[in-house]
């Protein structure tokens, strides 16, 4: 069986309960109504009564029927006044009998007593000479009609002679049971009318609630082929504008998400390439002086010419063993370097003394070598990094410094504006060479030699901490030799 759509759920649901309502408002109104309407009237018939009452308490006769007569006309209640020589009824309907014995009976009999169009009053002669038969004068009647139901409230009361009235005050109930059965009648047309205008707002409030869902449905399916584009278009302010924003928001993160594994999955190849080539060029670069050992090894033990000379070769072969433990230390470092898994440590370093006191060795060093070595540090600065590697980084750098720098030429190690700048005096390095001077084993051709001890690894250890802190740097010629510049961020 096919599941119905949101749509026809949500109009379905919402035409049944409309219909539901329509019908129980229609079923209150027909049956609550007649109840209410009586209810109301027999309290507006016992206020007109009791304001009545206390108004023509202690009048004279002609004030009471005056009175009576504007309360009826007022008001719409039928009155009969009861003294003891007449009857007086004010009213707007009232049925005519054939002698005014009988009509005196029916206006006197609550069940009888009906309406007149005009109001008008009626009297009964009650004197002895007319005790056979009792006369009736009325007077401003026009039309007769009957009436089935009414509601009666009877009152007495002493007028001003002292003698007592019997008033009765009646209100016709009839208006109720012709509005409910023309209500009756009206109905199947009022139903069907409620119906089709809940059908039409129905639909409308359907497809207004399900068109926003619909879109963010169609656009989280477009987010299946993970397009950057793609964002839900909803821009309600309820519920679902919010659901729209947290989908928009998730599948930003996301996307942010991907492209972060994307570049991580990027790094761990490229350092893996690294590491290939590393590896290559440190067997090469391992290869050479072991060669060259083991050749002059063969040739002393077979004492062929020169190597005949044993102490002198010993100690070539002691130095070539001396230059490989440096050359596989600062191997073991680097690959450390390279690969290392585990964050970095961070913790306050003062940047101002700390370089200071890694400078203290190489000063003895640049004195030695007839090197003038000047820090200017006067300003303050304070990073957060991790400071062993940070350490190892500078040490390089101001050991290449004191390594490459001539005699009576200058070292100058300077801290302003966040930036450490460490300037040597020396041959400029050409441009051809820079861009290679951080791959691993890169040696500039006159720095082959066994007298600078070079074994072109110094500038990748140091790429490579730098790149792993993230420090911006740069190293460059300058008009007097060679800059390298180191910026920080703000602590």
């Amino acid at each position: 069986m096919k599941k119905m759509r949101l749509f026809s759920k949500t109009f379905l649901f919402t035409m049944l309960l409309m219909c539901i309502i329509i019908l129980v408002s229609h079923c209150l109104l027909y049956f609550l109504m007649p109840g209410v309407y009586v209810n109301e009237k027999n309290k507006t018939l016992t206020k007109i009564s009791n304001q009545a009452i206390e108004e023509m308490n202690g009048k004279s006769l002609d004030d009471v029927l005056d009175l009576t007569k504007k309360i009826s006309e007022n008001s719409d209640v039928n009155i009969m006044v009861d003294t003891p020589e007449s009857t007086y009824a004010f009213s707007s309907f009232v049925t005519m009998s054939s002698d005014a014995n009988t009509l005196k009976n029916e206006i006197q009999s609550s069940e009888n007593i009906e309406n007149i169009d005009h109001f008008g009053t009626f009297q009964f002669d009650s004197s002895p000479e007319n005790n056979n038969s009792s006369s009736l004068n009325i007077t401003g009647y026009s039309q007769i009609a009957p009436l089935n139901t009414h509601i009666t409230r009877e009152k007495e009361f002493n007028i001003e002679d002292g003698s007592t009235i019997k008033i009765t005050f009646m209100m016709n109930l009839q208006p109720v049971t012709e509005a409910s059965n023309v209500m009756f009648l009206i109905l199947p047309y009022t139903i069907t009318i409620s119906i089709l205008i809940s059908l039409c707002a129905a639909f409308l409030y359907t497809r207004a609630l399900t068109k926003p869902i619909k879109a963010i449905c169609a656009s989280a399916k477009e987010m299946e082929k993970l397009d950057s584009k793609i964002l839900c278009s909803v821009t309600s302010q309820d519920e679902i504008g919010e659901l729209a924003q947290d989908i928009n928001q998730l599948y930003t993160t996301l996307q942010h998400t991907i492209h972060s594994l994307e570049a991580e999955i990027d790094n761990v190849s490229k350092a893996e390439k690294m590491k290939v080539d590393f590896l290559r060029s440190a067997s090469h670069e391992l290869k050479t002086p072991l060669t060259s050992m083991s050749i002059i090894l063969e040739n002393m033990l077979l004492n062929v010419g020169k190597y005949k000379d044993h102490e002198t070769y010993m100690k070539k072969c002691k130095a070539i063993v001396d230059h490989l433990s440096v050359m596989i230390k600062d191997i073991l470092d680097t690959s450390s370097l390279d690969f290392m898994a585990s964050p970095n440590l961070k913790e306050e370093i003062k940047l101002d003394d700390w370089v200071k006191q890694i400078s203290e060795p190489y000063l003895l060093i640049a004195k030695s070598k007839k090197i003038s070595f000047n820090l200017s540090l006067e300003q303050p600065l304070i990073i957060y990094s991790d400071s062993a590697l940070l350490q190892k980084a500078i040490s390089n750098i101001i050991a290449n410094a004191v390594q490459y720098t001539q005699a009576n030429h200058k070292i100058k190690i300077t801290l302003k504006n966040n930036k450490l700048i460490i300037d040597n005096e020396c041959e400029p390095i050409s441009q051809e060479h820079l861009s290679h001077l951080t791959e691993a084993f890169y040696r500039i051709d006159f720095s082959r030699n066994k007298q600078t001890g070079g074994n072109g690894l110094g500038l990748y250890i140091v790429d490579q901490i730098l790149t792993q802190l993230n420090i911006a740097y740069r190293f460059l010629p300058y008009e007097k030799g060679m800059r390298f510049i180191m910026e920080f961020p703000k602590a």
